[in-house]
């Protein structure tokens, strides 16, 4: 996804967390594919537009969960591969920071 974003929007800011740091050392190693990366989920959305959620679903609630508060405006998603248990248990975390969710 960092890819097509890079080749389809290159001049967009892209950031991404990661929960090792061995991942985040190899995305901060690949020339031109993110801008920023870390483990702290708090620190890669804090002033991001669009939040993509790309993880299991079992996973994407206890992360939205540390993060205090979306930026203004933003838009969360995922690319989860099921919907209804991501509204039921990540929607509600998600609003309760400010943002609103897309399901697609």
């Amino acid at each position: 996804m960092l890819k097509a974003i890079r080749k389809y929007l290159p001049k967009v800011e892209t950031a991404a967390w990661a929960r090792r740091p061995e991942v985040v050392e190899e995305l901060s190693g690949i020339t031109g594919l993110v801008d920023q990366a870390s483990t702290d989920p708090v620190a890669v959305v804090a002033a991001s537009d669009l939040v993509i959620l790309a993880m299991p679903t079992r996973h994407m609630a206890p992360v939205v969960e540390r993060i205090d508060r979306f930026a203004a405006g933003a838009i969360v998603t995922d690319v989860g591969s099921v919907k209804g248990p991501v509204m039921q248990l990540v929607g509600p975390a998600v609003r309760e920071r400010g943002g609103p969710t897309a399901a697609t």
